[in-house]
């Protein structure tokens, strides 16, 4: 053994170092692991101290709160209230006065704590009416106020005029004379009209030929005027108008 570790000398260091290090682990490992034990036990022990104690207490107050009812047994139960009922009705309400008095439950009557609304009463015990929180709450809410637009619209404007087709005409014309029973011309007899066609130059070309055959007359001028040939039409046109007014809110009305 001696001469391996001469031969090998780096791993018996390696190997010496190894043992040291796990002997301190096998150490601080049982040095916590006693600790722990210790804090456990100390728990435990603290832990019943508590409920001991709890108990105590329980069972003090439990005394404390049956004690006026015994004091008002034993009150009772006095030879010497027996033999006086009188006496017997006082001390029972002296004690029951003095038990309510030294009870902590016991009602204590206090000055009313003096508030706002108190010190803000007028005089002669008037009170003022307040308002109620309901009344208050709905005059705090904000009260909506219109803003009207204008809603636009389209509407036909009539404007009926005359539309002239044909417009007016004057027509020329000629009216022959004729010869009467007493031998005088007067101008009523057939009248050429200078239309469709018909001019001043044919009416004189057939006056030539009638004056050929005998014809000692002669004509006259004449005019007409025909009317112009129209019809009515609706030349109107479209205008913008406010119909109604109407609010964000939805609510709607004529215009103002």
């Amino acid at each position: 053994m001696t001469e391996w570790i001469r031969e090998h000398k780096s791993q018996s260091v390696a190997l010496g170092i190894i043992i040291l290090i796990v002997l301190i682990l096998i150490v601080v490992l049982t040095g916590r692991s006693a600790t722990a034990t210790e804090e456990n036990e100390s728990s435990v022990v603290t832990s019943a101290e508590r409920e001991q104690s709890r108990r105590e207490s329980s069972a003090i107050q439990k005394e404390n709160a049956a004690k006026p009812e015994e004091s008002i047994v034993i009150s009772e139960e006095s030879p010497e209230e027996q033999s006086a009922p009188e006496a017997q009705t006082e001390s029972v309400t002296a004690l029951t006065e003095e038990t309510e008095s030294s009870s902590p439950g016991a009602d204590i009557e206090e000055e009313p704590a003096s508030t706002p609304e108190a010190a803000e009463q007028p005089a002669g015990g008037q009170e003022e009416t307040l308002p109620a929180a309901s009344n208050s709450a709905e005059a705090e809410e904000p009260v909506h106020t219109h803003v009207w637009q204008n809603h636009y619209a389209q509407r036909w404007v009539s404007n009926w005029v005359t539309v002239v087709d044909t417009p007016e005409q004057t027509v020329y014309g000629a009216q022959l004379y004729t010869e009467q029973a007493d031998g005088t011309w007067i101008s009523n007899g057939e009248i050429y009209w200078f239309e469709n066609g018909y001019t001043m130059d044919d009416f004189k070309s057939m006056l030539a030929d009638l004056i050929k055959n005998g014809y000692m007359g002669n004509y006259v001028n004449r005019t007409k005027t025909i009317p112009a040939v129209t019809h009515e039409k609706d030349q109107g046109w479209y205008e913008e108008y406010v119909d109604y007014q109407y609010c964000s809110c939805g609510e709607t009305r004529s215009p103002q």
